[in-house]
């Protein structure tokens, strides 16, 4: 079943921008891992079982899953 989710920004990070200069760079197969870090350690399942997978980030990277930005969060349905 689908569950939605919200990545959500503060004084620090600006969650749309961070998705969005993220996603340029995974075009490039080298960059790849360095940047599923920045989303898997910045929403992490150790501290949240409630934030995304692993490959849900990488899809979400990969421009496979649509997402909305509301109230400066991301937010997306998988």
């Amino acid at each position: 079943m689908p569950k939605t989710y919200a990545l959500g920004s503060n004084e620090m990070v600006n969650t749309p921008g961070l998705l969005r200069w993220a996603m340029n760079g995974y075009h490039f197969a080298s960059d790849r891992p360095s940047l599923l870090n920045v989303f898997t350690s910045g929403w992490s399942q150790e501290e949240n079982p409630n934030n995304p997978p692993k490959e849900m980030f990488d899809r979400l990277l990969k421009g496979e899953i649509p997402f909305t930005v509301e109230n400066n969060a991301v937010i997306f349905t998988a």
